[in-house]
C-alpha cells in the first residue's frame, strides 16, 4: 500500500514539476527539438539534391560518350576508306 502512494505521489509531483517549470525552460525543449526535426530536414533535402545532381550528370555524361562514340566511328570508317582506296593504287 505505502508502494502504490509513493506512486501515485511521484506522477503527481513529475506533472507538477513540469508545470511549475518556467515557460522559457519549456520553450528552449522545443526550440531544440525544432532544431534537431530542421536539421533533419536539412540533411534529407541535401541528400535528395545530390541524388538529382549525380542523375543529371551521368544523363550528361551518356550524351557525351554516344557523341564521342558517334565520332570515332565516323573517323574510322573514314580512315578505313582512305586506307582501301590507298591499298587500291
Amino acid at each position: 500500500m505505502h508502494q502504490s502512494r509513493t506512486t501515485g505521489i511521484t506522477t503527481r509531483s513529475t506533472i507538477a514539476k513540469w508545470i511549475a517549470t518556467p515557460f522559457g525552460a519549456r520553450a528552449v525543449g522545443l526550440m531544440a527539438i525544432i532544431a534537431v526535426l530542421a536539421v533533419i530536414a536539412g540533411v534529407a533535402v541535401v541528400s535528395q539534391v545530390t541524388d538529382q545532381m549525380r542523375r543529371e550528370a551521368d544523363v550528361r555524361l551518356d550524351g557525351q560518350a554516344t557523341d564521342v562514340s558517334r565520332l570515332l566511328q565516323e573517323t574510322m570508317a573514314s580512315a578505313s576508306s582512305d586506307i582501301r582506296l590507298a591499298l587500291a593504287q
